[in-house]
């Protein structure tokens, strides 16, 4: 049996995270949930602990995502992680399990993660969701990557869904925000 945690970061996302840890709790296989709020004004964290998710409330100052996923990482209990935002719900798991019980420890997990705007379905890629923490860390302030070994494929599929007014211009606008903030 393979011991997976879900490592989440959030911020103001109750509109949308109880429809993204319903979409985890489906695998019944994924026994750990961590949710890392980096300063909600709304009700984000109650929504998480409600549905079972061990919530940490912290600051990342300067704002840097990369050191919130490695933070929520560290939370977690199990090596193997996870990795899922709160905007986005797993909408089939594929063959996601069986990928992990068969890479080696230092490899992630790609699964195919298609952006929906306003409900409009965006071009697909595949980004590596599943990693073991003691080989795979997140690198850069705002456009982080995760930096593993190798990587192998899954069937597994996320959508991403954006509202297009709030996501699309104020999400940019929070990266430029952030993005200024951090040391150059």
């Amino acid at each position: 049996m393979v011991d997976v945690s879900l490592a989440m970061i959030a911020k103001d996302e109750a509109a949308r995270i109880g429809a993204a840890l319903e979409s985890v709790q489906r695998l019944r296989w994924v026994r750990d949930l961590v949710v890392l709020d980096t300063g909600s004004q709304d009700a984000t964290r109650e929504i998480a602990a409600s549905l079972g998710a061990r919530v940490f409330k912290e600051s990342i100052v300067p704002w840097d995502f990369s050191a919130a996923r490695n933070r929520a990482a560290e939370l977690c209990r199990h090596n193997t992680i996870l990795v899922l935002d709160a905007d986005e719900v797993i909408s089939d798991a594929g063959d996601l399990l069986e990928v992990i019980k068969e890479s080696n420890a230092p490899t992630g997990v790609r699964a195919i993660v298609t952006p929906f705007y306003d409900g409009a379905a965006g071009p697909t890629m595949a980004q590596v969701r599943v990693y073991d923490r003691e080989h795979g860390r997140w690198r850069y302030p705002v456009h982080n990557q995760l930096v593993v070994a190798g990587v192998v494929d899954s069937t597994a599929r996320i959508e991403a869904h954006y509202d297009g007014a709030k996501d699309r211009g104020g999400r940019e606008a929070a990266l430029d925000e952030r993005g200024r903030r951090l040391p150059r």
